[in-house]
């Protein structure tokens, strides 16, 4: 058999924790890229129909568009008067 003193131990279990360490965060990247990689088609439908349906709704904003002022209501700009 092979002697090994107090200090070879500790070596070898600090050696088997920086093992397990780096191990443990290897596997984490791993998930991490393979999770990112992978997109759901649904989402990325659903986004587009979105933002195609707000093209089409949007219209110009003009002062004329403005619906008529309740009677407590005050213009926007009425602080510059």
């Amino acid at each position: 058999m092979i002697a090994m003193t107090e200090a070879d131990g500790f070596a070898l279990a600090m050696i088997a924790m920086l093992a397990l360490s780096l191990g443990t965060v290897l596997v984490i990247l791993i998930a991490i890229v393979r999770a990112g990689s992978r997109q759901d088609r649904e989402v990325e439908d659903l986004i587009d129909e979105i933002s195609r349906e707000e093209k089409s709704d949007a219209a110009p904003a003009g002062k004329g568009d403005a619906a008529p002022l309740e009677a407590w209501e005050k213009e926007a700009d009425w602080w510059k008067n």
